[in-house]
């Protein structure tokens, strides 16, 4: 357990071989398949890991729940907890139990959805199977937003970036402002239109996901 512990915090990880991060423009699992992974030098990241709780221990083995930031390896966590232990290890079962804003008790499997699927009378009706589909916006639920009226609203939408000086007057701001460069959601009217973040006083739309001004052609 205190091995474990140890590892709490701010870490720098090597990401394994078979990955898809980018080294000279080529993901990593391409060298590997190629045979040419002494070929390439795979630079460390820092990730974060919240919490490790050890659920069971046997004399071979043991099982860990895992709370911990984008872009960890936890196949890559388990071999370095090895490794400081001195006998090495290696993950033989992984399972995700939750994503941010979405715990496993709202998820559903894959084999609850295909009895749902099996126990349609009606192959066309796809009401029950949409029912338990989130909305986009919940899944950015996390991060801090900015509401825009719809007059900076739309020409953000179609690609225009628009200045500090044209929002703040009238935008809302919720746990960010002008000078956070962070990812935030860009709201209108309380609808999520997709995700942006300010640089150099300037409001840049990274991914919008909808666009309600679009006028329905006839």
């Amino acid at each position: 357990e205190e091995c474990i512990g140890s590892f709490v915090g701010v870490i720098t990880q090597i990401p394994p071989i078979y990955s898809a991060i980018k080294v000279g423009g080529k993901p990593l699992y391409k060298y590997a398949r190629k045979g040419r992974a002494d070929e390439v030098e795979i630079p460390s990241r820092e990730i974060e890991i919240y919490s490790i709780t050890l659920l069971e221990k046997t004399e071979d083995s043991f099982t860990v729940e895992v709370y911990c930031s984008k872009g960890t390896y936890i196949r890559t966590l388990i071999a370095d907890i090895g490794d400081a232990l001195g006998c090495g290890a290696y993950v033989t079962m992984l399972r995700r139990i939750a994503v941010e804003g979405l715990p496993e008790g709202q998820m559903t499997g894959l084999e609850d959805l295909q009895k749902m699927v099996d126990d349609n009378e009606n192959p066309e009706d796809f009401s029950k199977l949409d029912a338990l589909l989130y909305p986009l916006d919940k899944a950015m639920s996390w991060l801090p937003s900015v509401s825009l009226p719809e007059n900076i609203a739309k020409p953000l939408v179609h690609g225009a970036r628009q200045t500090a000086s044209d929002i703040v007057a009238c935008a809302e701001f919720k746990d960010c402002g002008i000078h956070s460069e962070d990812p935030m959601q860009i709201l209108c009217g309380g609808q999520f239109l997709g995700v942006g973040h300010f640089s150099k006083g300037v409001l840049i739309p990274d991914r919008i996901m909808t666009d309600p001004f679009k006028e329905l052609k006839r």
